[in-house]
């Protein structure tokens, strides 16, 4: 029998969106059984370095004294850096840092509701930045960028909650590493799709039985859920001489490796 998704528990964010998309029973096991697991050390390393970029950029835009955040770690020393020499262009408008919205769609008299978190949000008179910075060692392509959840759902959700139209909306990703920019352009098509995905989205979330996806050993050797899955067809996989080996920088969606993780 399918599992009725109470609507009420819905809260999304482009992560679980990626999740359910890579396979929904991970998203089962992060999403309704809320089991985190940890990551290993030295990814956590990572993780955690990039929040605490996040961090002083924060700290900078609201006026605090980053000077000694700024020379916790080589990593950071050399992203301020850049971020000093290559800033990426930002339009003239009320800066909002570090900022949460919430939107909600309608399917089949249910309403879900997802957030987003903007690193930095500008609010012109005629037209509307989103920037986000990026510590990924490597730049991302910009069709990647384009068709990534994270773009999607922070292109929309803007839309869904300002007055401004999707072509007056620009979103800039300042890749930290590398000191570069690249900027995505919205349109009223774009908006649509999205629109009809997330619609066609959780009408499945709806009525589910949270199946895997079909056996695919180099994605699912890659999970952090691998020794967790009770999926049959993947049964093979798990023996003590497996070659687990997870690594978030070279999983297939960048958004696996995420610099923020919200809730």
């Amino acid at each position: 029998m399918n599992t009725v998704i109470d609507p009420g528990l819905i809260y999304l964010s482009q992560q679980h969106l990626n999740q359910w998309d890579e396979c929904p029973l991970k998203f089962r096991y992060s999403f309704f059984d809320q089991v985190r697991l940890p990551f290993p050390p030295e990814q956590q390393d990572k993780l955690t370095l990039g929040s605490q970029f996040h961090l002083l950029l924060q700290q900078q835009e609201l006026g605090l004294d980053i000077t000694d955040l700024a020379a916790s770690h080589p990593k950071l020393i050399a992203w301020y850096q850049q971020f000093q020499q290559r800033p990426p262009q930002i339009i003239l408008g009320e800066r909002h840092c570090e900022t949460r919205r919430t939107f909600a769609l309608e399917v089949n008299q249910h309403y879900h509701y997802f957030t987003v978190v903007y690193d930095l949000l500008v609010l012109g008179t005629d037209q509307a930045q989103i920037l986000d910075w990026k510590t990924h060692e490597k730049l991302i392509p910009k069709t990647k960028l384009q068709s990534s959840w994270q773009t999607r759902l922070y292109f929309y959700g803007l839309v869904a909650t300002s007055h401004y139209e999707p072509e007056a909306i620009s979103m800039t990703y300042w890749f930290a590493g590398q000191g570069k920019s690249t900027i995505l352009n919205y349109s009223r098509a774009q908006h649509e799709k999205t629109y009809r995905d997330l619609q066609q989205k959780l009408a499945k979330m709806q009525h589910t039985n949270f199946p895997a996806q079909p056996k695919n050993v180099d994605s699912c050797s890659r999970c952090e859920f691998y020794y967790r899955c009770d999926a049959k067809q993947k049964h093979h996989l798990k023996s003590e001489n497996a070659n687990h080996h997870f690594d978030l920088e070279t999983m297939a969606d960048f958004e696996a490796y995420p610099e923020v993780i919200i809730e």
